[in-house]
């Protein structure tokens, strides 16, 4: 975190991680420049080609079917945006 505002450029294996699943359904981008996490996010989003877009950062955990189930939802016409409830699973005091 530099200040207050949370920035992108990770330094973990993510990326090898995401290619060795070959699945098409899913894109893998990675900004060339430090951002902002709201900046990264807008420019993942331009970047986007499918219908449905989700996150999921380095501090989250996904149920196995947390997907199928979101996806469903929108079969619901009336619905536009899905989330979810979360567990707080390790507290830090900073």
């Amino acid at each position: 975190m530099i200040g207050s505002l949370f920035y992108n450029v990770s330094t973990d294996k993510t990326s090898d991680i995401f290619h060795h699943f070959e699945d098409n359904r899913f894109s893998y981008y990675k900004s060339t420049t430090l951002l902002t996490l709201m900046d990264a996010r807008n420019q993942a989003i331009n970047h986007a080609n499918g219908q449905h877009i989700a996150f999921l950062d380095c501090d989250d955990l996904w149920l196995t079917n947390k997907l199928e189930l979101q996806v469903k939802e929108f079969e619901n016409k009336n619905i536009g945006v899905v989330c979810c409830n979360y567990f707080k699973l390790n507290k830090r005091d900073d």
